[in-house]
């Protein structure tokens, strides 16, 4: 009992335990931020890749149709794999061949509505993306011409592991013209069924695409048994599944009388289709027009220069579904007028065309009555262009035209004379993304000319809807949008607009330099930078860091091929600077752990790694990527050099109590530096470091540095020193350098205070790696005299020359100090005399024999080799008078002494004087 009870209870906390860690892994995974420098998720996360193509965003639909001019016309940006799509499957200007390898991109879509649910077409891609140079627009004319089932990629926006296709789609339906049910006639049309597939057609052979149960020939267009479940779920999808409930309203081309009550659905907005209305292009130029590279002139049309559409490019028609008269439309009889407006995208939003449109505009003359222009040979005529104005005089000179002017009736900046627009002008002056489409909205009045009155919000926002949309909520924005009408769409250089890429700033703490390359100590280095982080914080943008895949480098043409990203590092969360104002920025931080890269592509010392980032926003559910950051190179400095040697110091020594002009104390040595920058001069070599410690003070000082690639450079630049100059010498053998500094001797002359140790010093050098990393220091003692001994003269007298020698300007005694006196210069055949000073720096030498009273030179050869100047001394060879006999005896004895010796002399003279006088007597 006891024991399977412990067991169970082992087993229970166990289990608990692993609740709790897993809690814990998930605690720290949401939190996403953790600690600085560590990948908050796994590497691959962030670029696991969703197969199935994903609506980014519908930007116009035709989504009210009538009975007989019932069209299709889409325009969508659609999210696929990177690469999935080539645009160039097919030649420019040219479309999927009717039986052949097909393009990867395919758009199903059902051709008749609820009453042939399982009937569908399928559309046939035509190239647009036309290149620099001649007939580059060929696509584009292509596309303006065409009249058949075809889509055609505008853009291709690569987006991290994703691309984006900005897309139009044109086709024709063929919704019944007559419905049994009242209800189809109803104010602002009934429902329609329309399903639309995008499909990823991965082997581009068709064989994922069946008609039935067989596979659905690129040669047939119409299928009428297509069943939408047989499509691959992860790659395709409904598009139209994207506006959720709004669908298509079918606006019936007659009224119904059903109980003495006319149901009529409303006024329609001709969509247009083949060559009516008749445009500038003879075809169905008006949907998704591409402008980016202009159009040459032909059929009586002047050429237009890049970013414009051409006059006649764009019309709207309005007209009475079920015709005039109250008996037809009871209330609501004619539609003479209407207002429109040009929006654009900027930042993803709509927003008025400023240069054209910035608010709606009313237009007269429009035909009475029933009269659509696909109805009757030149009925088009009663359509309102993008032309230039009518004639003065004209009876509709001024009227039913798309020509935008201000208030003065001057033409808006993007609209041109002739009627051309200019959408590269309308982008510029307002940012815009680059696409454009017209909304239109029916003005209705009643047979006595009256704005029709209406009951209910339906009826109003049917026949007299409020226009424009400036000035307005996004609620509203978007209430005023669909109760327009979309006819006419055009692109110029569209982007989506993905968030802004990151910056990387550093490595392992080091800033980058201009050429983004830095020396990291480790192999695994930190990298980081700044970002712009998310508004809301419970789906923070995430920053991806890739390591270059050296077997797919990174272009440098092209550094934002994703393809070429490299290996996911790892990805943390954007963190703000300020969690209340994401707009002053964040900062994000990856540690490379050196464990993404194959076994065979480690990070290595000597090596190098380049580095890029995207920024990845998880608000929108689309996961839209920036561009790459700027690109980082980390060259890898992980071990420390190997210490230069201090070969020798030479010092310099005074002559005659002064140092030779040109003196300076050389220390000189080798190194044999590993990390060398080479061409790249966006890095620096290994450092070499010279310095001395001075035993007194204990103190390193610096004695110089050198460049930053004078071990890479045949003319080395010395560096910097702050008291000499360093000079590098390459010495081919083994890569051996040969270094050498010359200090001012005025460095150590003013720092000595006489004690001995201000004159002993220790010289070093060591090499610094690029990252900072320093070697060992080499070491080598060395005194540095260069003072003169002062011979420090006691006495010059009539016995000897002495004195103590002492270093000059202090108290400090010089032993075995060289002292040479050199004797009066009137003494011919004198040589100089040396003796050697004491252990207290005495010294004395005797007078030679016979010399003579003058002036003796003394000078001093200290133990190191310093000759002090000479020191001058007069020399008295007499014996002072203290020294002869009596000397001491008291004054009056001495001067009786000196009187009695001159009277004793002269009584002698005398007598000698008397002697010499005296003459004998003969003998």
């Amino acid at each position: 009992m006891a024991a399977g009870y412990l067991s169970r209870m082992s087993h229970l906390l166990k289990g608990l335990l692993l609740v709790v860690l897993r809690l814990a892994v998930l605690c720290a995974s949401v939190i996403g931020i953790g600690t600085t420098g560590v990948p908050a998720v796994a590497a691959g996360a962030e670029t696991r890749i969703d197969t199935k193509p994903k609506v980014f965003q519908f930007m116009a639909y035709n989504d009210k149709v009538d009975s007989y001019q019932d069209e299709l016309r889409l325009d969508l940006v659609l999210r696929v794999p990177h690469k999935e799509f080539d645009p160039n499957c097919v030649a420019l200007g040219q479309t999927t061949p009717a039986a052949s390898r097909g393009c990867s991109l395919s758009f199903l879509y059902q051709y008749s509505g609820s009453d042939q649910p399982r009937r569908f077409r399928r559309s046939r891609y035509i190239n647009t993306m036309g290149r620099k140079g001649a007939n580059s627009y060929d696509g584009a004319l292509a596309w303006a011409r065409n009249q058949d089932e075809a889509f055609t990629v505008h853009e291709i926006i690569n987006s991290g592991v994703y691309d984006y296709l900005a897309i139009s789609i044109e086709g024709d339906l063929d919704y019944t013209d007559t419905k049994s049910s009242i209800d189809a006639y109803k104010t602002g049309g009934s429902k329609q069924e329309l399903a639309v597939y995008a499909v990823i057609d991965h082997d581009r052979q068709g064989r994922n695409i069946l008609c039935g149960d067989a596979v659905w020939n690129y040669g047939d267009d119409m299928c009428g048994t297509f069943n939408p479940d047989s499509l691959d779920s992860a790659r395709s999808v409904n598009i139209m599944d994207a506006i959720g409930e709004r669908g298509t309203r079918l606006y019936m081309q007659n009224c119904r009388t059903s109980g003495g009550a006319k149901y009529c659905s409303g006024p329609a907005s001709f969509v247009g289709w083949d060559g009516h209305p008749l445009l500038w292009s003879g075809r169905q130029a008006n949907w998704g027009l591409v402008t980016d590279f202009g159009f040459p002139a032909g059929n009586n049309n002047p050429a237009v220069p890049e970013g414009v559409a051409p006059a006649k490019s764009f019309f709207v028609y309005w007209y009475n579904v079920g015709g005039p008269g109250s008996s037809k439309n009871p209330g609501c009889t004619e539609n003479t007028s209407f207002k429109y407006q040009w929006v654009g995208l900027k930042n993803n939003t709509w927003v008025p065309v400023k240069a054209l449109t910035p608010k709606a505009v009313e237009v007269q003359g429009q035909p009475a009555g029933y009269s659509s222009p696909g109805s009757a040979s030149g009925s088009e005529q009663g359509a309102a262009y993008n032309d230039k104005p009518r004639a003065a005089g004209s009876s509709r000179a001024k009227t039913n035209n798309l020509f935008a002017v201000n208030d003065a009736g001057e033409p808006m900046p993007a609209q041109r004379p002739d009627g051309s627009i200019d959408f590269k002008l309308a982008k510029s002056m307002q940012g815009l993304d680059g696409y454009f489409k017209l909304l239109t909205w029916p003005i209705t009045k009643d047979a006595n000319g009256q704005i029709c009155k209406t009951t209910t919000q339906v009826e109003k926002d049917t026949y007299n809807p409020e226009a424009g949309i400036e000035n307005l909520d996004a609620k509203e924005v978007e209430h005023r949008m669909q109760t327009a009408w979309t006819i006419d769409t055009a692109f110029y250089r569209y982007s989506v607009n993905p968030p802004q890429a990151p910056t990387i700033n550093s490595i392992d703490g080091t800033g980058l330099g201009s050429g983004g390359a830095v020396w990291a100590d480790s192999l695994t280095p930190t990298i980081s930078g700044t970002c712009q982080p998310a508004v809301d914080p419970q789906t923070p943008n995430r920053v991806t860091l890739f390591g270059e895949n050296p077997a797919k480098p990174i272009s440098a043409n092209n550094p934002d091929e994703s393809d070429n990203r490299g290996f996911a590092i790892g990805t943390v969360a954007c963190v703000p600077n300020d969690a209340r104002n994401p707009d002053k920025g964040g900062t994000w931080s990856i540690r490379d752990d050196n464990t993404a890269y194959p076994s065979k592509g480690v990070n290595t010392n000597m090596g190098r790694r380049r580095y890029h980032a995207w920024i990845t926003e998880h608000s929108t559910g689309y996961n839209l990527t920036s561009g790459f950051s700027n690109l980082a190179t980390a060259r890898f400095a992980a071990q420390n050099e190997a210490a230069p040697v201090v070969q020798a110091i030479t010092v310099p020594h005074t002559r005659k109590g002064v140092l030779p002009g040109g003196s300076a104390v050389r220390v000189e040595g080798t190194a044999r530096p590993t990390y060398l920058a080479g061409n790249d001069t966006n890095l620096s070599d290994s450092r070499l470091e010279v310095f001395m410690v001075q035993s007194s003070s204990g103190a390193e000082t610096s004695l110089g540095t050198s460049g930053e690639h004078d071990f890479s450079t045949s003319t080395p630049s010395g560096g910097s020193s702050p008291v000499g100059h360093i000079v590098i010498e390459p010495v081919t053998e083994g890569h051996v350098w040969h270094w050498k500094i010359d200090i001012n001797p005025l460095v150590f002359l003013n720092a000595f205070d006489g004690s001995p140790g201000s004159e002993q010093y220790t010289f070093g050098a060591r090499l610094v790696n690029p990252a900072g990393k320093p070697s060992d220091d080499a070491r080598k003692d060395q005194m540095v005299d260069m003072t003169p001994t002062d011979p420090g003269i006691i006495g010059a007298d009539w016995q000897t020359v002495s004195g103590r020698a002492v270093m000059k300007g202090t108290e400090t005694v010089d032993a075995n100090a060289k002292v040479t006196v050199t004797w009066p210069s009137n003494q011919a055949g004198r040589t100089s005399d040396t003796v050697m000073s004491g252990a207290d720096g005495a010294w004395a030498v005797l007078l030679p024999s016979g010399i003579e009273p003058g002036e003796v030179s003394v000078t001093v050869v200290d133990s190191n080799g310093n000759q002090s100047e000479p020191y001058k001394q007069y020399l008295d060879v007499a014996p002072p008078l203290d020294g002869l006999p009596l000397a001491g005896a008291p004054k009056h004895t001495t001067l009786l002494l000196v009187f009695s010796l001159v009277l004793l002399v002269a009584l002698t003279c005398a007598w000698l004087r008397r002697r010499r006088e005296f003459t004998p007597p003969a003998s």
